[in-house]
C-alpha cells in the first residue's frame, strides 16, 4: 500500500510541477506573513515626531545658509 501512494505521488509530481511550486511559494508567503510586526501607535508618533524636527532643522539651515550667500552677494 504504501509502494501505490508512493508512486501515485511520482505520478502527480510529474503531472504539474508548477502546482507544487505555487504551493510552497504560499506556504512561505504565510510564514512571512506570520513573522511580520507593525509598529505601535507610539512607534508611529515618535517616528513622525522625528521626521518633522529634522525636516525643520535642515530647512532651517538651508534657509540660512541661502541668507549669508545673499547677504554676501549684495
Amino acid at each position: 500500500m504504501l509502494q501505490e501512494k508512493k508512486k501515485t505521488l511520482k505520478k502527480e509530481k510529474k503531472k504539474d510541477p508548477t502546482s507544487l511550486v505555487l504551493k510552497r511559494w504560499f506556504f512561505g508567503l504565510k510564514k512571512e506573513f506570520s513573522r511580520m510586526t507593525f509598529p505601535t501607535g507610539l512607534q508611529i508618533l515618535r517616528d513622525f515626531i522625528t521626521v518633522i524636527v529634522v525636516c525643520v532643522i535642515l530647512a532651517s539651515l538651508f534657509f540660512g545658509i541661502d541668507m549669508i550667500v545673499i547677504t554676501i552677494k549684495h
